[in-house]
């Protein structure tokens, strides 16, 4: 995975972009990888972040809005080194739902709510925490997308991101099983879309080697620049304005993180 390698990361599923992005990674010979990472985990983030860096790769990153919120400064360091930042949702919602579970307050709590509120707030908060412009980029939670929400990003300008193929790291406690996994079933489909996990453990851990597997079996792991930054709503800026005002994780200190990152 030379640096000078132009790739790009994720397959998009809107119909507008499918066929083009498609073509062009096939008249390329790429095959597609994508490691996206949606956490507040911070070592889970400096992890990933020093196995891209020392790969010369770049990653699109879809975090949580909520969690966007927790550390702010992680998000300002991975676009500041040419990252792409998309979203996933304000509280990870099931979006083919109006009811489901939120932090609130620092309790979980029951909540019902509007997708598109969810989609919104992720966006928002996302945009609020990079301190400047984030991608178009989305993936719904669980790849449970309603007709309605995909024709609604479509008319926002939002590009729909989905997944080849499940690691299901979510299960796993070892950075040798997510390899394992990840790698059998590339093997098995030839090329796509890996879906994986910051979150876990485990597959921060297996990152750096991962890369090296996909590096030794010939793989690629293509990235894909935005050509413009999404466009937010204010009144969803306004709410997440309200949402961390006075919250002590808006300057929680992150140096520790980045000397991790450097090192």
């Amino acid at each position: 995975m030379p640096s000078e390698t132009v790739v790009v990361c994720c397959t998009i599923v809107t119909p507008r972009y499918t066929q083009s992005f498609r073509a062009i990674v096939a008249s390329g010979q790429v095959e597609p990888v994508v490691l996206p990472a949606r956490s507040p985990n911070l070592n889970a983030y400096a992890e990933r972040f020093a196995a891209l860096a020392a790969h010369c790769t770049k990653a699109i990153f879809f975090p949580i809005g909520l969690h966007a919120t927790y550390e702010p400064g992680i998000l300002k360091q991975v676009a500041a080194t040419g990252h792409a930042i998309g979203s996933h949702t304000w509280c990870h919602q099931d979006l083919s739902k109006t009811k489901g579970k939120c932090n609130v307050n620092g309790k979980v709590q029951a909540v019902e709510y509007d997708p598109k509120d969810e989609i919104e707030m992720g966006v928002s908060a996302v945009h609020w925490a990079v301190g400047g412009p984030t991608a178009p980029y989305f993936r719904f939670p669980a790849l449970r997308q309603p007709q309605e929400l995909i024709d609604y990003l479509g008319k926002r300008n939002i590009a729909i991101f989905s997944a080849d193929m499940d690691s299901f790291d979510f299960k796993m406690r070892k950075p040798e099983q997510v390899r394992q996994s990840v790698m059998e079933k590339l093997k098995k489909h030839g090329k796509g879309i890996v879906l994986l996990h910051d979150f876990q453990h485990a597959t921060a851990e297996a990152t750096m080697d991962l890369f090296n597997d996909l590096k030794a079996g010939g793989y690629k792991i293509v990235f894909m620049k935005p050509k413009f930054s999404v466009t937010t709503i204010a009144t969803y800026d306004e709410a997440i304005l309200k949402q961390v005002k006075g919250s002590a994780s808006a300057s929680r200190p992150t140096s520790s993180v980045v000397r991790t990152i450097s090192e």
